[in-house]
């Protein structure tokens, strides 16, 4: 038995049958291919989720609204600027509502997105969940499309009609891109409806800010059975376009029945009445609504898409049954899609089970693991229609405990009495909302990699001064170069250098008098700060071990107006200047290993190409100038790159005067682990080289140097 917890069943199969009917609950999805995904959907893009924010409206219930950066078009008549969803569901103050099937969303997160246009123009995922791809990387070093179904959804093999819970599908992205591409181009570019690429709504609504869009369940029940109080539904007096009102209606009437008639339950469910259709994005009255009257569910397609969405509403009031504390539902609703009455096995009997099922979801009951349970993931279709078995009389009578006999005359599921007062819920206590939410301007800022330092401190100079250029380029480039361009400061680090090394700061224009560390780009514009450095003997005694001294300084580039911009590509917001210091005032000393400072590296893969593939020699000496010593290294590597990208190719121990101390360093640059927004604006990963072997210092910091690689992938514009 499951006790209070909401769940939702997600039907995957790629052909209709009977059989699909018989797993139709909460939302239930059959499993669109790639092609029928992609021609159902008006937009498709790779995109950074940017932000997430959430609204309540009389209207609309709870919505949440997802901002997306994209970075790839795949399909759409839109250009890269930023695009905002609005998804059903969301939590607003105290309140909840749970759209089952709906999909989930985390700031920050890269996804592969099928979009669908709403009635209004805006966009949302097509067939909510179905339409959504998270992108990763796996250990392999490949970049992954994820797609999960959400909580509680199940699979259908058509092979054998068994059902079994459903599991992250895993694809490599690049060759799926490549699909989709390819059945792009073989449609053609057929126009599309004007779409709405930001909800007019969020300019007046005030909204509440998330990290996460993520499933918002927890036990749940009604609070009405608990006086002896109904809870009715109201029927769509339309019915089902196939069986018609009348068997539309007797199935719902069948199933709201058998949960009231479990004689160790106090729970009343009530007919109470027609309605006209309602949007399911309404947080007003229970309702089971059919033929998807407001087209907020994408049309099938050949028998698959989504069948049915369903859905419930929380306020913030709680109370504590058989030791578990329940969240109020408030609302319970279903919405049947329309365009499947050319698809078998949807008879009033089977819709019947169906309709229990789904309404024991409104209830707050999960799935069940025993095999006779209506509330099993599965339906069985044998002529019990809205038949209960022991493990859901055992449930409901768990959540809704029989403490009593109910008031005489409470009203029976026998026939269509007057709405009872329970029906409208209470008014949940008002939140304060927050003032509504801006999306902060988004601008990308590159610092460009720098080449390793070599600084010699003469005998007899307590001090040597030098100059490095750092540059900056705007990478606003798509879909036309930014106008008139943002304000990037660079700022330096001293890291682990040592104090004053760094003298003043970077400055942009040196006919002018200060440091000028700003400076305004348009978009694919570069220009180079100078920055002072100042070597200083004493400074740099601590670092001595016996040979030559090593730090390391930190540039970063930072976008300062538009204030508060949000940069969707920081990790080249950074570049590393790796120092070595030689002073020839210090006594002579034996030689020692040292791994010279390796120099970045920048990567093309062409169009067309998956991968590229270079092999770096890393030296390893006895200075800072990479001297030869006859010795054998082993080099170990760390990084933040994709696995496997760097990989060390140790030596063979040789005799003295060979080529033992050269060893190899090979860098595989997989197109489907590196996306590149633009020419501009490259994509960063950092390696570091560690030597060890025969009179190796383990405590000299010249043992190790930093690896930065970029990547600019054609491939991906």
């Amino acid at each position: 038995m499951h006790r209070g917890r909401t769940a939702h069943l997600v039907v995957v199969t790629s052909a209709l049958t009977w059989l699909f009917l018989s797993t139709a609950w909460g939302t239930t999805f059959v499993r669109m291919d790639e092609q029928q995904l992609l021609a159902t959907s008006d937009v498709v893009i790779v995109g950074t989720v940017t932000a997430i924010e959430s609204a309540e409206s009389a209207t609309a219930g709870i919505q949440t609204y997802v901002h997306v950066q994209p970075s790839r078009i795949i399909k759409g008549n839109i250009d890269t600027q930023p695009i905002v969803l609005r998804e059903p569901g969301g939590s607003f103050g105290e309140r909840r509502e749970w759209v089952y099937g709906a999909p989930e969303f985390w700031v920050g997160e890269r996804s592969l997105l099928f979009l669908s246009r709403n009635p209004d123009g805006t966009l949302q995922t097509n067939s909510l969940s179905m339409g959504k791809f998270t992108v990763g990387v796996d250990s392999t070093g490949r970049s992954t499309a994820v797609r999960e179904f959400g909580y509680g959804a199940d699979v259908l093999e058509p092979a054998t009609g068994e059902l079994h819970d459903a599991q992250p599908e895993t694809q490599p992205f690049v060759p799926l891109i490549g699909r989709l591409r390819a059945l792009t181009q073989a449609a053609g570019t057929a126009g599309s409806a004007p779409l709405v690429l930001r909800p007019q709504e969020l300019d007046s609504t005030p909204t509440e800010v998330h990290d996460s869009f993520t499933f918002l369940g927890s036990p749940s029940r009604w609070f009405e059975p608990d006086s002896g109080q109904a809870v009715a539904y109201y029927v769509d007096s339309t019915g089902d376009s196939k069986l018609g009102f009348d068997s539309s209606r007797a199935a719902v009437d069948a199933a709201l029945a058998a949960w009231t008639n479990v004689p160790t339950s106090n729970l009343i469910l009530v007919d109470g009445g027609t309605t006209t259709p309602a949007a399911f994005g309404q947080c007003t009255g229970n309702r089971i609504v059919f033929n998807d009257p407001y087209s907020e569910i994408p049309d099938p397609s050949g028998c698959s898409g989504v069948l049915a969405m369903g859905g419930f509403c929380t306020n913030g009031q709680t109370t504590v049954v058989n030791g578990t504390t329940f969240n109020r539902i408030v609302i319970g609703k279903v919405t049947f899609n329309n365009g499947w009455n050319g698809c078998g096995g949807w008879n009033q009997c089977n819709v019947a089970e169906v309709a229990t099922h789904e309404i024991g979801h409104t209830i707050g009951l999960g799935h069940s693991a025993d095999p006779a349970a209506t509330m099993r993931a599965s339906a069985h279709f044998d002529g019990r229609c809205a038949g209960l078995a022991a493990d859901d009389s055992n449930a409901v009578t768990f959540i809704y405990p029989d403490t009593g006999a109910p008031p005489s005359g409470s009203p029976l599921p026998t026939s269509p009495p007057p709405p009872p007062p329970t029906n409208t819920p209470p008014p949940p206590a008002t939140p304060t909302p927050t003032p509504t939410f801006t999306l902060p301007p988004i601008h990308d800022a590159v610092i460009d990699t720098l080449r390793p330092l070599s600084v010699t401190i003469p005998r007899g100079r307590a001090a040597v001064t030098t100059k490095v250029h750092v540059k900056v380029t705007n990478a606003d480039l798509l879909p036309i170069p930014e106008v008139p361009g943002h304000t990037t400061r660079v700022v330096a680090i001293t890291n682990n250098c040592p104090a004053g090394t760094v003298v003043g700061a970077p400055d942009f224009d040196r006919n002018t008098p200060g440091d000028q560390d700003t400076v305004q780009l348009m978009g694919g514009q570069s220009k180079t700060a100078t920055v002072s450095l100042n070597i200083d003997s004493a400074a740099f005694a601590a670092l001595k071990q016996m040979m030559p001294m090593r730090c390391t300084l930190i540039f970063a580039a930072v976008v300062v107006d538009p204030a508060g911009s949000f940069d969707p590509t920081a990790i080249n917001n950074l570049a590393a200047l790796e120092i070595s210091v030689v002073d020839r005032n210090t006594s002579d000393v034996p030689p020692q290993p040292l791994l010279k400072s390796v120099v970045p590296v920048k990567v093309k893969i062409p169009r067309g190409q998956s991968s590229v593939t270079t092999t770096i020699v890393p030296r390893l000496g006895t200075d800072a100038n990479g001297g030869r010593l006859d010795r054998t290294g082993t080099l170990t590597v760390t990084s933040n790159c994709p696995a496997n990208a760097v990989s060390a190719v140790n030596p063979v121990p040789a005799t003295s005067g060979g080529d033992a101390s050269k060893m190899s360093l090979v860098v595989t640059i997989n197109s489907a682990a590196f996306t590149t927004p633009d020419d501009k604006c490259p994509a960063r990963c950092a390696a570091t080289l560690t030597v060890s072997g025969s009179g190796v210092d383990a405590q000299n910091a010249t043992r190790s140097s930093q690896l930065l690689i970029d990547v600019i992938d054609k491939n991906d514009f």
